[in-house]
C-alpha cells in the first residue's frame, strides 16, 4: 500500500509503471487523487479562515483596550 503523499508526489512515474501492467491500470489514481485533492483545499481555506479570525480577534483587543467599542 502506498502512501497518498508518495503517489502526489511521483504521479507521473507510477501512472507510467501502472499503465506497464496493463490498459487502464492506472485508471483509479485520479478517482483516488480527486477526493484527497478536494480534502487538501478545504484544509488550506479553514487555515486561511482560522487566521483571519486570529487577525480580527487581536484588533477587536486592541480597540478594547483603546476604548473603541
Amino acid at each position: 500500500m502506498l502512501d497518498i503523499k508518495i503517489l502526489r508526489e511521483n504521479l507521473d512515474d507510477i501512472r507510467k509503471r501502472l499503465e506497464r501492467r496493463g490498459p487502464g491500470s492506472a485508471d483509479g489514481l485520479d478517482r483516488l487523487l480527486g477526493p484527497d485533492e478536494t480534502r487538501r483545499k478545504a484544509l488550506r481555506e479553514s487555515e486561511q479562515l482560522k487566521n483571519r479570525r486570529k487577525q480580527l480577534s487581536a484588533e477587536v483587543g486592541k480597540r478594547k483596550q483603546q476604548g473603541q467599542d
